[in-house]
């Protein structure tokens, strides 16, 4: 007799190796049509992820996606359904247990007059109030009050094509419409019944496609895709936008503003084509964020991943590995390694009588390359200012508890070039399972986790039609650092921390027995990063909470580089190393505090440096990092922050 057990191994063994057979067959193929210069490292691993269902109501298909910008610990994420009568924004609070810890959603209807198809949605996050949302819908800006539970509308037009939705620091709100860039101030208060102040929007005449986007292969799911619009963090008067159409990235500066004599006022734009790549077939951008540092990434329709470093003037362009007529639809930086959704039809010989035919996929660049230099043209837009009316209704509230359910996820991994695509197939299942998600949509980091773990918003659930579907997904770092990474001292997402939890990695062995308590193939004695934070353990405490950034520099003789380490009321304490590529030839390091005075330093010598720091406030602490040598040197800097970990 056959145990369930000895089915699910089987069915294991047979999807992983249908799967591995068809990778190696597409790598082969390429070899030998000379498609690709170097031949892919590719495998297939798994990947747990957890599921939401909630009760699907008069709205469905869940779409774009956004957390809190200031993460306090709650993991809370937003999503908005795309179609309904009236679409809905709703809240998840996931909290720390995936296993068996309830879930509570809430949710809020938009606004009835105004209705969608729905586009992008933002979390304003002034403060930690958690109180507005905004969403973009066909015809209108929509602005939840999530304290009061009233919706505010801001008409606007109507059209099929939506684009992204964007908020700067001042609550100011950007959208695409029509060749345009709007810029609608929401600060003032709207009472319901009342007739209430117009609200100002400024709008800029970019020109082109933007704020439409061009329909892909699997439309029933994607159409509308999402135009892109994002506005960089640290310069917030800089928005980027995309040009479907014209095959562009735009820069708006709106800081600018220069009038005629006769009353016309335009502001500055910068263009950057995507025409002319080394890789002709880049085409149709579509979503886009800029990243912390101030890089902007783009998700195309012809299924690339575009890196504009716009201070540098360098494009860098990423191909998805897997499928054919690629319809790609979120895009989600997260310190340095780039989230992403997409849909493929399969190629490889993994469609079988056990899977479908088609890639469903929630998915990870870690990327590689420098890019080609790609120079901006510059042009201005038609800038002027217009009224518009606000109305206010009740927003219908609910909120309810619902059950995690968790299962693991084949997994290819292509390793080229370009950068690592870790892709969880998460409409197929490693074990005996009936769940399978179609049509993964919005994406956003998970910033209460390490730096690699997403949400997504999943179109279709076809095993349980009355549901919207939310799912998080921890995806392979392989064995890599970010640019930005986050402690995390539960790996396996039970609601114990690593000390506390007697089965780190969740795989049924005790950690006195288990050699590989993360389960990242390292042996535990050599294993220099036990919860797979990339943070290293002689660094990580069970107690504290750290984050760590890392920086790659090429320095001439003599030359320096600065970087800036932020500390807060509840930092303890701060540390910085500085390894050389050539431990012969001397650097220096010193820091100075938000006044400017070094607190600590050290002499020009060979070899890596470490330097502890203890705060003597808040505040932006100043690295810099020299290269004492008489010749060009590479130096990686890291520079980590521990704080004290606050209850959740």
């Amino acid at each position: 007799m056959v145990s369930l057990s000895d089915t699910r191994v089987f069915l294991r063994a047979l999807t992983l190796g249908l799967l591995m057979a068809g990778v190696s067959a597409v790598a082969h193929a390429q070899l030998l049509s000379g498609s690709s210069t170097t031949f892919p490292k590719q495998k297939v691993i798994e990947t747990r992820v957890t599921e939401w269902d909630l009760p699907l109501g008069a709205d469905r298909q869940p779409g774009a996606m956004s957390v809190d910008l200031q993460s306090n610990g709650g993991s809370r994420a937003w999503f908005v359904t795309r179609i309904g009568a009236p679409p809905r924004v709703h809240s998840l609070d996931v909290g720390r247990n995936f296993k068996s810890g309830a879930a509570r959603w809430s949710s809020w209807t938009l606004h009835p007059q105004f209705p969608g198809p729905v586009g992008g949605i933002k979390k304003l996050k002034p403060s930690h109030d958690r109180r507005f949302a905004f969403v973009r819908t066909s015809f209108a800006v929509h602005k939840v009050d999530t304290a009061t539970n009233l919706v505010t509308a801001y008409p606007d037009g109507g059209t099929d094509l939506i684009s992204d939705i964007a908020v700067d620091n001042n609550n100011r709100v950007f959208w695409a419409a029509g060749g345009t860039i709007k810029r609608l101030n929401a600060n003032a208060p709207c009472a319901k019944g009342a007739a209430c102040a117009f609200a100002e929007v400024v709008v800029w005449a970019v020109g082109g496609t933007v704020g439409e986007c061009a329909i892909g292969a699997f439309s029933e799911a994607t159409d509308p895709c999402l135009s892109g619009v994002s506005v960089n963090s640290k310069s917030q008067h800089l928005v980027y936008f995309s040009d479907n159409g014209a095959n562009e990235i735009g820069e708006l500066d709106t800081n600018s503003k220069i009038c005629s004599t006769s009353g016309v006022c335009e502001s500055k734009v910068r263009r950057w084509s995507l025409t002319g790549l080394d890789d002709p077939s880049v085409n149709q951008p579509r979503q886009l964020h800029v990243d912390r540092d101030g890089t902007v990434w783009v998700i195309t329709g012809s299924a690339h991943l575009v890196n504009l470093d716009p201070k540098y003037n360098r494009i860098t362009t990423h191909k998805i590995p897997t499928g054919a007529l690629n319809d790609p639809f979120g895009i989600a930086p997260d310190g340095g390694m780039i989230g992403y959704t997409d849909i493929a039809e399969d190629t490889t010989l993994a469609a079988g009588p056990l899977t479908d035919t088609q890639l469903h996929k929630v998915a990870m660049l870690i990327p590689r390359g420098k890019g080609e230099p790609v120079y901006p043209v510059s042009t201005k837009a038609v800038r002027e200012t217009q009224p518009v009316e606000p109305n206010t209704v009740d927003s219908f509230f609910e909120s309810k508890l619902v059950y995690p359910k968790r299962r693991t996820v084949p997994t290819p991994v292509t390793d080229n070039a370009e950068g690592i695509f870790v892709e969880a197939l998460v409409n197929r299942n490693s074990d005996y399972e009936m769940r399978h998600s179609r049509f993964p949509l919005g994406i956003t980091p998970d910033f209460d986790r390490s730096t690699g773990a997403f949400f997504y918003a999943v179109g279709e659930a076809p095993d349980a039609l009355e549901v919207k579907r939310i799912g998080h997904a921890r995806l392979s770092r392989e064995k890599q650092r970010g640019k930005h990474d986050r402690d995390d001292e539960d790996i396996d997402d039970d609601g114990k921390n690593r000390g506390h939890d007697d089965d780190d990695d969740d795989d049924g062995w005790h950690n006195d027995v288990d050699d590989d308590d993360d389960n990242d193939g390292d042996k535990d004695v050599y294993d220099d990063d036990h919860d797979n934070d990339g943070i290293k353990n002689q660094y990580d405490t069970k107690t504290d909470k750290e984050s760590q950034d890392n920086h790659s520099s090429q320095l001439s003789a003599a030359q320096a580089q600065e970087f800036q380490m932020t500390a807060g009321a509840s930092t303890l304490a701060m540390i910085v190393m500085a390894v050389p590529d050539n431990l012969l030839v001397p650097i220096s390091v010193e820091v100075r505090n938000p006044a400017g005075v070094v607190v600590a330093n050290t002499l020009p010598a060979p070899g890596a440096t470490v330097i502890p720091v203890t705060p003597s406030g808040a505040g932006i602490y100043t690295v810099r990092v020299k290269n004492a040598g008489t010749s060009a040197l590479g130096i990686a800097t890291t520079l980590l922050v521990r704080d004290q970990r606050l209850p959740q």
